[in-house]
C-alpha cells in the first residue's frame, strides 16, 4: 500500500529515513541500506560516500575477509574506524599493529584483539585514557 500511495512523502519515507540515519552515522541494517541504495552489500562497499561505506561496515558482520581487508585499508577513518568496531569479523593477526596505531582504530581494537605485553603497555602509557579503558576490558588479558 505505501508504495502505491500517490504521496511521495509516504511512498518514499522509509528510504529517506534511512538515509537520514547514515548521515547521522547510525544505520538500521544492511539488508535496510541495499533495499534504500537498490544495490548489494558488495557494491555499497564502494559507494563514494564514507557515510553510506562506514554504515556497511558497521551492519555487515559476516562479510568475507576480503571485504573487511577493504575496510581497514579505506582511506577514511570513519570507515576504519565502523570495520573494528565489533569483534567480528575482527582484525586479522597481520593487521593487528596497523590497527592498533591507528588512531582512527586503536581504541576498538585494543578492546578485543590479543595484545603483547608490549602492546599493552604501549596503549596503557600512551596518556590516552579511552586506549587504557580499552585495554582493562580486553576479555584476553583477564
Amino acid at each position: 500500500m505505501i508504495a502505491e500511495h500517490p504521496d511521495p512523502a509516504i511512498r518514499y519515507a522509509y528510504a529517506n529515513f534511512v538515509r537520514d540515519l547514515v548521515d547521522l552515522n547510525s544505520s538500521l541494517g544492511i539488508e535496510s541500506l541495499e533495499e534504500t541504495f537498490r544495490e548489494s552489500r558488495s557494491s555499497l562497499v564502494d559507494s563514494p560516500d564514507p557515510k553510506l561505506r562506514a554504515a556497511v561496515a558497521d551492519t555487515w558482520a559476516d562479510r568475507p575477509l576480503a571485504v573487511q581487508l577493504r575496510l581497514l585499508a579505506d582511506p577514511d577513518p570513519s570507515v576504519r574506524a565502523a570495520a573494528t568496531l565489533h569483534r567480528h569479523p575482527g582484525v586479522p593477526a597481520e593487521w593487528r599493529e596497523r590497527c592498533l596505531t591507528d588512531p582512527a582504530t586503536r581504541v576498538n581494537v585494543a578492546r578485543y584483539v590479543p595484545l603483547t605485553v608490549k602492546q599493552a603497555t604501549d596503549l596503557i602509557s600512551s596518556g590516552d585514557l579511552e586506549a587504557c579503558r580499552a585495554v582493562a576490558a580486553n576479555p584476553t588479558l583477564r
